[in-house]
């Protein structure tokens, strides 16, 4: 069985699904007296699913904390386990601080919910800090633009796993991006502006000019009508005055 039974992953509901069922055969195995043992294996280094990624997907899977299992402590585990009479086991090598920093899903296992809040706390409040939409507050309307064009870049870069730059009409799913990925940047995205976005966003608007200017009149307008909003009172005091000045002229005649 996989890991994913376990934690879940983005864009992999279906996978999830199918290594869940495998658990529960197990133990419907042990309930009728039969031998059963199903392993919630971790990413494998050198072979295994893994092994058979390109190197930007295999990137993408490692960022998020996750350790290869070498095939010996793999075997190790193994044999481990096949002299105990434990159903189901998870082996996995992950570095839980790094997960949870990335993690894109507010639900968490039942079973983890101790060790989240050991390892996951104290980085929430440096999460809220440093948040995307506060960034914009106190900024000029085309510094909000320049930090949101900015922002979209990076994020665009770290699913991607370039560092070159991007250019703004390019499409993006002409730089590689795939579906899994665009359910990444998507899931990114939504958690960062704290609004619900499209599960076809990144269909719908596959440039970054085209999520730039999309986030700005639907998603967030309430950031970005500052100069508009200049204007009127701008305009309303204007016509204060005139009525003023015009009051005043009046009453001198």
């Amino acid at each position: 069985s996989s890991a994913t039974a376990l934690l879940g992953a983005p864009g992999q509901g279906n996978y999830a699904a199918a290594n869940a069922f495998q658990d529960a055969l197990a133990h419907y195995r042990k309930m009728q007296g039969l031998s059963a043992l199903s392993i919630n294996w971790g990413p494998w280094g050198e072979v295994g699913m893994l092994k058979g990624l390109q190197a930007q997907d295999q990137q993408r899977v490692l960022k998020l904390g996750w350790q290869q299992i070498k095939p010996q402590q793999g075997l190790s585990a193994l044999s481990a386990l096949m002299t105990q009479t434990v159903t189901q086991a998870g082996v996995l090598d992950l570095n839980w601080t790094k997960y949870w920093q990335q993690s894109l899903t507010t639900m968490t296992p039942a079973l983890l919910s101790g060790l989240k809040e050991q390892v996951a706390v104290p980085f929430a409040a440096v999460t809220r800090n440093l948040g995307f939409i506060g960034q914009l507050d106190g900024l000029s309307l085309l510094e909000r633009k320049a930090v949101l064009q900015n922002y979209l870049h990076d994020k665009v870069s770290l699913v991607l796993g370039i560092s070159s730059g991007i250019e703004k009409r390019r499409r993006l799913f002409d730089l590689g991006l795939d579906s899994l990925m665009s359910v990444e940047l998507k899931n990114r995205l939504e958690a960062d502006l704290t609004k619900p976005l499209s599960s076809t966003l990144i269909f719908d608007y596959p440039t970054l000019e085209d999520l730039h200017d999309h986030i700005v009149s639907d998603i967030l307008p309430e950031w970005f009508v500052e100069e508009q909003m200049q204007f009127s009172v701008d305009g309303d005091i204007a016509e204060l005055l005139a009525r003023e000045l015009a009051d005043l002229s009046a009453s001198r005649e």
